[in-house]
């Protein structure tokens, strides 16, 4: 879902928002590579089932 026809075809990129203006220092954001982790599917495993455990034994 874009919030504006500005971003309409920047489905499935990543957006980091933690990228500052030099000019200004201030967030800005843009479009970049997610972290490595992010692109791998055992540790993406890994994370989704740690947090499962995180879940269950806060809701248990």
């Amino acid at each position: 879902m874009a919030i504006s026809d500005e971003f309409a075809d920047d489905t499935g990129k990543y957006f980091d928002n933690d990228i500052t203006d030099g000019a200004h220092g201030d967030a800005r954001g843009a479009f970049g590579r997610p972290h490595a982790d992010a692109l791998n599917k055992a540790a993406m495993a890994e994370f989704e089932q740690q947090t499962q455990t995180v879940l269950q034994s806060i809701f248990a």
